[in-house]
């Protein structure tokens, strides 16, 4: 476990806390609903905490189907799933953090980065779909483009 917390996780407020998770930052938000960034006291590391937004029981379980499926998952350019859980009746997805941006915002003058960045995510995409996942959701906004080391393309949301 890392010995240095972030300061904006330092003290936080109940309401911010979801199990050993310390939700910090709105990333964004879809159709099924939130994503943030959270501080992982027990690890001491940042993840990407995808909440399900409403209660309905059948989201509630498509919603547990996708982080078994995609927990099952193993590539260098999709985000690995930590755990799903539940908190004061918040379901949650405990996923790789990747610093960066979306391929959405990533700019366009580079067209030669562009094509290998979408060839990451359409090799991941294949992989996914040679182990039968479907990804439903596939678009610019949810392929993060890493920022440290070499430039990398993940689907994460």
């Amino acid at each position: 476990m890392s010995d240095e917390i972030p300061p904006e996780a330092v003290d936080p407020l109940p309401s911010q806390c979801y199990g050993k998770f310390v939700r910090v930052k709105r990333l964004g938000a879809g159709g099924m609903g939130e994503v943030w960034k959270a501080w992982d006291r027990e690890i001491g590391r940042w993840v990407a905490l995808k909440f399900l937004r409403g209660g309905d029981p059948e989201e509630i379980a498509r919603f547990k189907r996708e982080a078994q499926v995609a927990g099952r998952l193993n590539h260098p350019n999709i985000c690995g799933i930590f755990e799903a859980g539940e908190d004061r009746g918040e379901h949650f997805i405990a996923m790789q953090y990747v610093e960066g941006q979306t391929l959405k915002t990533y700019p366009r003058e580079d067209g030669a980065m562009l094509v290998k960045l979408v060839r990451f995510a359409t090799r991941a995409v294949a992989y996914a779909h040679e182990q039968g996942v479907v990804h439903r959701d596939l678009k610019p906004e949810n392929v993060m483009v890493g920022s440290r080391g070499r430039w990398r393309a993940r689907s994460c949301r």
